[in-house]
């Protein structure tokens, strides 16, 4: 009799430690809003990437750090905007951005879109691969218009490691809020 109750213990012991161990493996990171007031938008950003405004073009970029001495690649978040200087429709906007994508990323391919519900209204996504040097890309871009304005927040990662960012960067994109003072 004791010996059962040891082990049912044991099992107990073992299956909070099992619950533990992978919840905490599974806890989303730290997130902190990021805001613009001279683009008028905010967004959350995990609190351990590097942050840079003005990148290459973009409004802003956010950098992972490296997983681990074998990580080559850094997973990014970006952030452009654009007045178009007229109103276009989410749909006549999204078949533009991929027509450019397909024109400026190395051997592109548009895997999925779709819409989405946010507090910034409804915007469009595009999920797709390129190839970027000897890396094989997958990224989401997520399109947000308002009015004569167009914001478009870009989260890439390797291919073979888009599934383990891939809520995450849902979650950044769905975070987008624009302000008064939009660019």
């Amino acid at each position: 009799m004791r010996f059962r109750k040891l082990g049912a213990r044991f099992t107990l012991t073992l299956m909070i430690v099992f619950l533990f161990v992978f919840s905490a493996l599974a806890a989303p990171p730290l997130l902190t809003r990021y805001k613009s007031a001279r683009y008028g938008f905010s967004i959350q950003i995990p609190t351990t990437w590097q942050i840079k405004e003005g990148f290459m073009g973009t409004l802003l970029i956010a950098i992972s750090p490296l997983d681990d001495s074998l990580d080559e690649f850094r997973e990014n978040i970006n952030v452009v905007g654009e007045k178009l200087g007229r109103y276009m429709s989410l749909d006549e906007y999204m078949k533009i951005s991929v027509r450019n994508m397909a024109r400026v990323l190395t051997i592109f391919e548009r895997e999925e879109t779709g819409r989405w519900r946010t507090e910034a209204g409804e915007v469009g996504w595009i999920r797709y691969t390129h190839r970027q040097g000897i890396y094989r890309i997958r990224g989401l871009a997520t399109v947000f218009l308002a009015g004569d304005r167009a914001f478009v927040v870009t989260s890439t990662a390797e291919s073979d490691r888009f599934m383990k960012y891939k809520s995450l960067f849902e979650l950044v994109s769905k975070s987008f809020r624009l302000t008064k003072n939009s660019l």
